[in-house]
Formats: structure tokens, sequence, C-alpha cells
């Protein structure tokens, strides 16, 4: 088989996650990193002068997350409290740490700037000449160029997945009047690293998001003035700021209020030397530093690959993303982008991405189509500015586990999945299912674990047959199944019956008195449900010679048509004892829907035969469990000896439904 070759752009918490997960035996995957910095850790990586593209963390930042929530799933921090929120060197050496136990260093191309991706996927990269001898020639790469300074390649990949993060491209907003004829200093707090720099100093902050109120509160101490500048719906915003900075231990801007600490509403105008306010207020500042956040770019994606850049430049936002993950014109999932979603928990969240993209390629998963993407995109009831990307991290995250579980999708003949014991199962194409192919459409895009465990005793032995269809595990809280009724103890009970199968006999004389005193129904019915020998092959021969040689009936016809019965009792379209017209019409569905088709008929409740007393005749509920399903259309019949005899002991349909499957 194919190993997909995947190309990761970025190698922060985001990109490693991601080689993590395709580079694991589950998937048949082989990733490539590209990272354009001598280091790994993206932004994390803390760089003292302040000089460095891609990093924006400085000295004294801690975590607005505990630990015990930030880290990977497989990966916890080392020597820390979980309730613990840590500073900015500690998740380097996190991510360091990470990375070395996976060995992931050796799909990592470090000091490697991709240029250019065109729509063949094919990925144009740069090395330093200094650099060059340290990576390892590659069976894919050619060389396009070399000059005294850079060698460039290119080399051809199945799949993209965009990790270089949304931390590099500055944002300062350009609607302040005056705001280039400043006579003072400008600065992004992407630059800033320390307070000492500013003391004794009067300095503007602009914003009011982690950033702009942490960055406040350290300067607040030492410096001159501190004046945060903010918007008035912000409000909230800046509260909860400083919530998490007072869970992290830090000193509040707050605290400074009566003496070095202000807040105003936003800037109105500069002039020169001065910063006109819109309360009226003016101040001559030493410098301003901007915490206006950042702005999506991936300026390496070519043609057809670029996301809408109208609204990424103007409206601040990627478009058009489906679970703001796939590039939606491709929908075999071969461009995605990692993390693009803020106010997240970012490494947790960018494994269970990488997991989704990952069942994509490599088929264990299936996206809408283009259009049914792009409709499901337009429909969201989401604002068109830089707030599009601001989610709920707990409905997003679970919205992205039942991406992963949604197996109701495949419940057609010709897209047929099926999950036992939360492994998910493709029998699309199981032309030779013993039971027949029927069956399985009744549980297509359902767990069928009950079911299987019940037609099949012998689990052990059926599960080599699986093997073959298994494509991959549910990820989730789904071992509990949703049911409507707490009946655990009642189905722990049944299951010691089953178990036991009312203690088959190993004596003949019992059955030989019922072939001589009802040889054709009785018996046939116990061997074809395999309830009279141990053997499974000894019960086939002889129900098939009774059903076949006796009665002069189809064994498989038989199968097919009463294991359908058992694995759906009384569910209209696939029991097929409820469709007994135009005879009798069973239930209070089934007549409504044929006078629909032909007034003349009638409705008739008909029991017959010991078997299901009609209480309910209903269309499939997957939430039933299977004690349930099989319970809400029968009961037992009243016991006799004459009704014992007659109906071969059927009349205790409860007992029959649960044990006897």
């Amino acid at each position: 088989m194919k190993r997909h070759r995947i190309c990761i752009v970025g190698s922060g918490s985001s990109g490693l996650a991601c080689a993590r997960v395709f580079s694991s035996d589950d998937y048949n995957c082989e990733p490539t990193v590209f990272e354009q910095n001598p280091f790994i850790g993206g932004q994390w990586h803390y760089d003292p002068d302040g000089l460095s593209e891609t990093t924006a963390v400085y000295k004294n930042l801690k975590t607005n997350i505990p630990c015990g929530v930030m880290q990977f799933s497989d990966f916890p921090f080392q020597n820390s409290d979980p309730e613990a929120y840590v500073g900015c060197k500690d998740v380097q050496d996190y991510i360091i740490a990470y990375a070395e136990k996976h060995q992931l260093y050796q799909y990592i191309l470090l000091n490697t700037k991709v240029n250019s991706i065109d729509e063949t996927f094919t990925v144009t990269y740069t090395v330093p000449i200094d650099k060059e001898n340290e990576m390892s020639k590659r069976s894919h790469q050619k060389l396009v160029m070399r000059n005294e300074n850079y060698a460039t390649y290119s080399e051809q990949f199945d799949a993209i997945c965009v990790a270089n993060g949304h931390y590099t491209e500055m944002y300062i907003p350009n609607d302040i009047p005056g705001l280039h004829s400043q006579t003072f200093p400008i600065m992004h707090s992407h630059s800033y690293r320390e307070p000492e720099h500013y003391r004794d100093k009067c300095v503007i902050v602009v914003g009011a998001s982690h950033s702009g109120v942490d960055i406040s509160s350290e300067l607040a101490p030492i410096a001159k003035q501190v004046i945060l500048s903010m918007k008035e719906e912000n409000k909230n915003q800046y509260e909860a700021v400083l919530n998490m900075l007072r869970q992290n231990g830090k000193e509040l801007c707050t605290n400074y209020l009566s003496t070095t600490f202000s807040i105003v509403p936003p800037i109105e105008r500069i002039d020169k030397d001065i910063v006109y306010f819109q309360n009226q207020t003016s101040i001559k500042p030493d410098l301003i530093i901007f915490a206006t956040g950042y702005e999506y770019r991936m300026p390496f994606l070519q043609g057809k690959l670029q996301v809408d850049q109208d609204r990424l430049r103007n409206s601040h936002y990627v478009y058009p993303l489906y679970k703001q993950l796939f590039h939606a014109d491709f929908p075999d999932g071969t461009l995605s982008f990692l993390a693009i979603p803020y106010r997240i928990v970012p490494f947790p969240l960018a494994e269970v991405q990488s997991h989704i993209i990952a069942r994509v390629l490599c088929g264990k998963l299936s996206l809408p189509t283009r259009d049914d993407m792009i409709n499901a995109i337009d429909n969201l009831s989401l604002p068109l500015n830089r707030s599009y990307h601001l989610v709920n991290m707990i409905e997003y995250a679970e919205n992205l586990f039942e991406m992963m579980r949604d197996i109701a999708r495949h419940s057609s003949k010709n897209d047929r999945w099926i999950v036992i014991d939360k492994r998910i199962y493709d029998v699309t194409n199981w032309n030779k299912h013993p039971g027949g192919q029927t069956i399985l459409n009744h549980y297509a895009g359902q767990d069928s674990t009950e079911s299987v465990r019940a037609f099949h005793p012998n689990i052990a032995f059926v599960q080599k047959y699986f093997k073959t269809f298994y494509i991959g595990d549910l990820i989730g809280d789904d071992n509990k199944k949703t049911t409507k009724y707490d009946d655990q103890a009642l189905k722990d009970d049944f299951e010691q019956l089953r178990q036991k199968r009312y203690c088959k006999s190993t004596s003949w004389l019992p059955y030989l008195i019922t072939i001589l005193f009802y040889i054709i129904a009785g018996i046939q019915h116990d061997f074809g449900h395999l309830s009279v020998f141990n053997q499974p092959s000894r019960n086939h021969a002889f129900h098939r010679f009774f059903l076949g040689f006796i009665k002069r009936g189809s064994a498989d016809w038989w199968n097919n048509m009463h294991f359908q019965h058992h694995s759906k009792p009384n569910s209209i379209d696939k029991d097929p004892d409820t469709r007994v017209e135009p005879l009798f019409l069973l239930g209070n569905v089934i007549p409504i829907r044929k006078a629909k088709v032909n007034a003349k008929y009638g409705k008739t409740v008909v029991v017959s035969q010991s078997n299901h007393v009609v209480t309910e005749v209903s269309y499939d509920d997957s939430e039933l469990s299977w004690f349930q399903l099989q319970l809400k259309g029968t009961c037992n019949i009243i016991k006799s000896p004459l009704n014992d005899w007659f109906t071969g002991h059927l009349n205790f349909k409860i007992e029959h439904q649960q044990a006897e499957n």
C-alpha cells in the first residue's frame, strides 16, 4: 500500500503534534516538517533580543491555562504541578522533550524555508549553503538552483498541512489619523521582551487582550506612567484577563491605578508628539506598544491553494475552511490548516485535528462534497471579521470528536460502516457475509457490538473475518452507549442466562420425543439457532437436513429472514415478520402507511403461531440498547403443558429473544 507523503509547514506545537500523529503506526503516512528557523517550538522559542520574526514570547510570560490542561495527551509536563501556570522557557523545554521522546527530529528539516507550494503540491524550498550538508539526501528531491548563499529544491507531496502559526504578521490599525507623523517610537508587543527597557518612561499600551494587560502589569511598577487604551466593549475581556493573571500569581496593573496606571478610551488622533484620546484627554508619550494581535498569512500557497485573499486582508479571517480545518476546494482533505481558531487549548486540539486529517487522507473518514462544505461554511452564524475564528473551545472540540465518530453517514448499501467494540469496519464490499447482505444493511452506520456478540458466541473465531474490513477506532467517550432507559441490571441478568444457554442437553431423548410429536417446526428452529449442540457445524448440518429434506425449504432463506427478525425485531422495513400484508397489517404505523397507498386496507392486529404479541411495531431506533430492542415488542404467553409442547417453548418469548441470540 502506498504511503502518503505529507508536507507539514512549521515545527511549532501544532506541526509537531501533526508529525507525531502521522508518524504513528495508526496511519500509513510519511511526514516531512519544514522549519525555516534553526530551532523547533515556533512562538514558544524565547528570543531575548526580540529580533526573530516567528517568536513573540517575552521573558516573564506565563501560560494562561494550567500545564495539566495544556499538555499533549501522551506526554505530561515533567516536574510540574498539573495546576501550575508555567513560564515560556518551561514550555520551550517541554516541546523539545516531546520531539525527542517521539523521535520527531528525523522528520524535521531545520533552516529550510518554504518559498511556494503549487497546485500539484510541489513544494519549493530554500536551504542556506552552509546548512545544506546537514540535510540528508531525499529521494524525491530535485535541485532547482544553487548560488553562493542558498540552494533551492523542489519536492512533490500527496497532501499539505499548514501549521505556520498566526503570531508572525503583526497587526497595527491603520485608521488612526496622524499615526505615521509621530515623533516617538511605535512598536508591536511581538517585539516586547522585558520591562526593564521601559523604566521611567511614559508608555501607551493599545489593546486589552492577554498581552496588552499583562505587559501593562509588568510595566506599571517601574514605568513613569502606563496608559492602557481600550474599547468599552472590551471591558469583559479585560476583566477575564485580570482573573487569569491573578490565578497564575502575577502582579496586576490595577494595583497601581492611583499611581502609575490608568485606562483611557481608544486613540482619536496623533499630532506629532501628542496623542489625543476619545475622552478629550491627551498626553506626550515616550512610545506606543500596540498589543493589537496578528494577521493570518500563508504567502507560500499558490493558485487554487490560496484562501480568499479579499477576506483574508480586509476582513482578517481565513475562507473557505470546513470545520476551521479543511480547505473546502479540496474535498479529499489534501489541504488543511492547523490551529486556526484562537483562545483555544492548542496542544491537545492540534492532536485531535491531526487525527481527523490523517483519517481523511487514509480513507478512514470522508468529507462532504465541495458544494456541501461551502454551504455549511456559508450558513454559519459567525462575524465576518477577525472574531470569525474565536471559538468556544469545548463546543469546537466536541464537534471535532463527533466528526471522528460520525459513522451515521455511512449507512447505505454503497457506503456501509459498522462499529464493533469501538472499532470501525467498512463492510461495503463484504459480499460473502454468511448472514446475508440485508442484515449488514440494517446495522449500517450503527454500533452493532451487542448484535454481533449475540449471533456469534465464539467472537474470537469470527474476528479473523473482521480484520480485513477494519479501518479505525472511535475516539471519544463512546464506550458508554446512550440508551433511553437504565436497564443495566436486567441486561446483566440476561447476559448470564445467555452464557448458560439454558443448559444444552447432551441426551438425545428429549429431542427424539420432540421429533416424534413436533418433528418439523420446533427442532428445526432450535438447530437454526445453534442451540442444540455445542458445535455450530453439527447444528448447521441438522438444520439443513430438517429444513431442506423434510420441510423442502431453504436453510439460507430461513437464516436470512429469521436473523433479520432477531437483529431488528418489530422494526418496520427491517424485520420481515412485520410484513404480512395484504392478509394482515400489524401495529399502528403500517396500516396508516398502507392506507395512504390503498384506502381499502384497514387496520388489523393479529397474533399467530405464538409469534410476537404486537405491542409495538415501529421504525428502527438506534438509541435503543440490544436488550431494549429485543423486548420492546414482545411478551411471554401463558405457560401450560399443552402450550409448552405445541409451541416448542416459544411461548417464552422474552427468554427466547434474549438467550437464543
